[in-house]
C-alpha cells in the first residue's frame, strides 16, 4: 500500500486519513505553443480536523476568527510537497479550498471538522511569467546612445552581439539626414532579454546561428521624440532684476551736415557728429535679461542661459518654444539744445509755415536674433514678433533760440508705457546656436518735415527702457518634444514596438520557423528549443512502444488525417495598409511574402491561415544614388513617419 504524506514547508506534516488516495493530474503541453503550458495538480484532498491540522492551518474552523491576523494566510501561497512512499511527486504550493463542519451529536470540534485542499505544481512555464508583459517592458537601456553621423555609420558591421544596427530605408528626399535614421533591434536581443527577465534560460542550436541571429525589428513608432527629462534640460526662464537699467539708444537720427545757405541753419549748435543723410534709421538693442534663479525663474541642467551676455545657447539640435512677456515704461530724453531750428523766412517743400512742419516718429519692433556660432553677433538675422504695434509720435513744440523762432523737440523727458505679449512661437536651433531678444527702434520723419533742398531735420535724443515689471517681464524657453535629431540621446526602450505582448512575439517567431519549445526535465527553468525537423530527427531511430498501455476493453476509433486538415495552408504576414503593400497586392494578386500550400486530396476543403504579427516589408528602389556610381540601390520600404504593425527584416549586410 502506498503511503502518502503532505508536507507544508516551515510548518510540518499534515495528518491524513490512513486510506487516502490522491489522484494526480499531469499535464501534457503542445510543444509548438507556450501558452498551452498548464501546471500539474492534485485532485481535491480531504484532511481530518485533528489538533495538528487545526494548528498548522491556523484554527480556521473558528467562525469569529480574524483571517487577517491568522497565522495561516489563505491569500498567500504556502509551499508544499506531496510524497508517495517518501518520493516527492508534486513540489508546489498548498491551497485551502474550504472548511466543512459536520453536525455532531455532541460538540467535539476535533472529530467534526474536515478540510478540503489541493496542491498545485510549481512547474509553471515561462508563459506564466511573461503573459502580461509587453515587448516595451524589456530593458534595453544598455544600448542607449547619442544620435550622430558616426553613431549611424559605426553600426554597419554590427551583429546581435551589439544589440542593434542602423539600416538604409526608403526616402523620396534628395539626401539622408541624421534625424531620418532609426536603429533596428536584433530579434535575438529581445528574445534573450525576455527569457532573462523571466528567470529562464534556453538551449537551442537554431537560435544561436543564422538565419535567426540576423533578424532585425525596426521601430514602428510614428513619433520618436525626446524624453521629458531632455525637455526639462533645455528649458529656462529669465527676467530682469529690480533696479537694473535696461539700455539706451543715443542720438540715433540726425541731419547730414551743417547747412547755413540762404539763411537756413539746421543742426545742433555745438560740435555735432554728422551721419550720412537718410530718411529712416533703425537700431536693434538687446534686452538684458539678467535673473535666471529667483522667483519663478530657473535654468535647465545644461545651464543654457548666460546672465552676462544675455544669450540662450542650444546644447542640442531641436525645436524650442519661446514665450515672451514685456511690460513697463520707456523714456525719451531730449537735451535743451536738441531741436529743429528753422529761421523765419525758410522755404520748405510744402509752404505751410514753420508751425505746420510734420513731426518725426518712431516704432518699436520686438523680436529675436538667431546667432550662428561661426558668425559674429552683428551677422544674425532679426525676426520681428510684432507689426509695429508699439508706435509713437515724437512731440514737437515752438522754440526760441537767440531770439529766433524755431520748431523743435519737446525738451526734457517723455514717458511711454508699453505692454507686449506675442503668441508663443517655435524656433529651430542647431547645437551651439544662440538667440537673443531685442528691441528694434525705427525712426523716420514725415514727408512735410523735409526741407526744399532734400535734407532732413536733425533729431538728437536718447531712448531708455528704464522701467519694467520685474518678474512679469520675462523670457521663457521650453524644449519641444520634437523628433530625435543629431545630438539627442536615443532611448532604446522607445524603439521597441508598442502594445505587443511578449508571449505573442515568441509565438509568432515560433510559428515563423516552426519551433518546438520543450521543458527541460533536468532543469525546470530551462527550455529546449528545436525546429520541427530537429525535434523528429532526434527520435528517428528511437521510439516508445505504447502497445501495452492501450486499454483494449474500451471502444476506440481511428480518424483519417484527411478529416483533420484543410485543403490549403496559407502562410502570411499581417495585412498592411501602406501604399507600397497595397500596390503590390493590386499588381501581384497576392500579399508580399505570402505562400499558399495546397494538398493534393479531393476530399479536403477549407483554408487554414497561419499569420504572423509582423507586416510584410517590400524591397524598393530608392531615388538616391549610391555613392558616385549614380545607380539607385535597393532598400526596405520603411516609413518611420507612419504608425504601423511591427516588421521583421533579415540583415543582409
Amino acid at each position: 500500500m502506498v503511503t502518502t504524506k503532505i508536507y507544508l514547508k516551515d510548518r510540518g506534516y499534515l495528518d491524513t486519513y490512513s486510506d487516502i488516495v490522491i489522484p494526480l493530474n499531469f499535464s501534457l503541453a503542445d510543444v509548438s505553443d507556450i501558452s498551452t503550458r498548464n501546471s500539474s495538480f492534485s485532485k481535491t484532498i480531504i484532511l481530518p480536523g485533528s489538533k495538528n491540522n487545526n494548528n498548522l492551518l491556523g484554527e480556521l474552523f473558528e467562525i469569529n476568527l480574524n483571517f487577517l491576523d491568522a497565522d495561516f494566510n489563505i491569500n498567500r501561497k504556502i509551499e508544499a510537497i506531496i510524497y508517495q512512499d517518501d518520493v516527492p511527486v508534486i513540489d508546489g504550493y498548498f491551497k485551502l479550498l474550504r472548511v466543512n463542519k459536520r453536525s455532531p451529536s455532541d460538540i467535539s470540534f476535533d472529530e467534526n471538522i474536515e478540510y478540503e485542499a489541493v496542491v498545485f505544481s510549481n512547474q509553471a512555464g515561462i508563459y506564466d511569467y511573461i503573459k502580461d508583459n509587453n515587448i516595451s517592458d524589456v530593458d534595453l537601456s544598455q544600448y542607449n546612445h547619442i544620435l550622430s553621423f558616426s553613431a549611424i555609420t559605426g553600426t554597419s558591421n554590427n551583429t546581435y552581439l551589439q544589440g542593434y544596427k542602423y539600416i538604409w530605408h526608403y526616402t523620396s528626399a534628395d539626401k539622408y539626414k541624421v534625424g531620418d535614421f532609426r536603429p533596428s533591434i536584433y530579434v535575438k536581443t529581445i528574445w534573450d532579454k525576455i527569457f532573462q527577465d523571466a528567470g529562464y534560460t534556453y538551449t537551442s542550436t537554431f537560435l544561436n546561428d543564422e538565419p535567426f541571429t540576423k533578424l532585425l525589428i525596426p521601430t514602428n513608432v510614428k513619433d520618436l521624440t525626446i524624453g521629458d527629462e531632455e525637455v526639462e534640460k533645455r528649458s529656462m526662464r529669465s527676467s530682469f532684476s529690480s533696479g537694473f537699467t535696461q539700455f539706451a539708444v543715443n542720438r540715433f537720427f540726425r541731419a547730414s551736415q551743417s547747412f547755413t545757405s540762404n539763411g537756413i541753419f539746421y543742426n545742433r549748435p555745438e560740435n555735432m557728429v554728422f551721419q550720412a543723410p537718410q530718411a529712416n534709421y533703425n537700431a536693434t538693442v538687446q534686452l538684458k535679461f539678467n535673473d535666471d534663479t529667483t522667483g519663478l525663474n530657473f535654468d535647465g541642467a545644461y545651464d543654457n542661459f548666460n546672465i552676462t551676455t544675455h544669450l540662450y545657447t542650444a546644447e542640442k539640435t531641436g525645436s524650442y518654444e519661446i514665450e515672451l512677456n514685456l511690460a513697463g515704461t520707456m523714456t525719451l530724453i531730449c537735451p535743451e539744445d536738441a531741436f529743429i531750428k528753422i529761421p523765419l523766412g525758410t522755404t520748405i517743400a510744402e509752404p505751410r509755415g514753420y508751425f505746420d512742419i510734420g513731426f518725426p516718429a518712431f516704432e518699436i519692433f520686438v523680436g529675436f536674433i538667431k546667432i550662428n556660432p561661426n558668425l559674429t553677433l552683428a551677422q544674425g538675422q532679426f525676426t520681428a514678433l510684432n507689426s509695429a504695434s508699439l508706435s509713437y509720435n515724437i512731440p514737437t513744440v515752438p522754440r526760441v533760440y537767440n531770439g529766433i523762432n524755431y520748431r523743435g523737440l519737446n525738451s526734457g523727458n517723455t514717458i511711454y508705457n508699453y505692454t507686449f505679449k506675442p503668441e508663443k512661437f517655435i524656433v529651430d536651433l542647431n547645437v551651439g546656436e544662440q538667440i537673443k531678444i531685442v528691441f528694434k527702434v525705427v525712426t523716420y520723419a514725415t514727408q512735410t518735415s523735409r526741407m526744399s533742398n532734400g535734407q532732413y531735420f536733425p533729431l538728437d535724443y536718447e531712448f531708455f527702457i528704464n522701467g519694467y515689471q520685474d518678474n512679469n517681464s520675462y523670457w521663457k524657453v521650453t524644449g519641444v518634444k520634437n523628433n530625435l535629431s543629431s545630438g539627442d540621446e536615443v532611448d532604446m526602450s522607445n524603439i521597441t514596438p508598442k502594445n505587443i505582448k511578449q508571449v505573442d512575439f515568441i509565438k509568432s517567431i515560433a510559428n515563423m520557423f516552426n519551433l518546438y519549445l520543450i521543458p527541460d526535465n533536468d532543469n525546470e527553468k530551462n527550455i529546449i528549443i528545436k525546429t520541427r525537423d530537429e525535434f523528429y530527427d532526434e527520435f528517428s531511430t528511437e521510439y516508445i512502444d505504447w502497445t501495452d498501455k492501450m486499454d483494449y476493453s474500451q471502444d476506440y476509433s481511428i480518424t483519417l488525417l484527411s478529416e483533420l486538415q484543410n485543403k490549403t495552408l496559407n502562410y502570411k504576414y499581417k495585412t498592411s495598409a501602406d501604399e507600397v503593400n497595397k500596390r503590390y497586392i493590386e499588381q501581384a494578386g497576392i500579399e508580399y511574402g505570402q505562400y499558399k500550400l495546397n494538398f493534393d486530396n479531393d476530399f479536403l476543403t477549407g483554408e487554414k491561415v497561419i499569420e504572423l504579427l509582423f507586416e510584410p516589408t517590400p524591397l524598393v528602389k530608392t531615388l538616391l544614388p549610391l555613392g558616385n556610381e549614380g545607380d539607385s540601390f535597393i532598400v526596405p520600404y520603411l516609413n518611420y513617419g507612419v504608425q504601423s504593425a511591427p516588421k521583421i527584416l533579415y540583415d543582409g549586410g
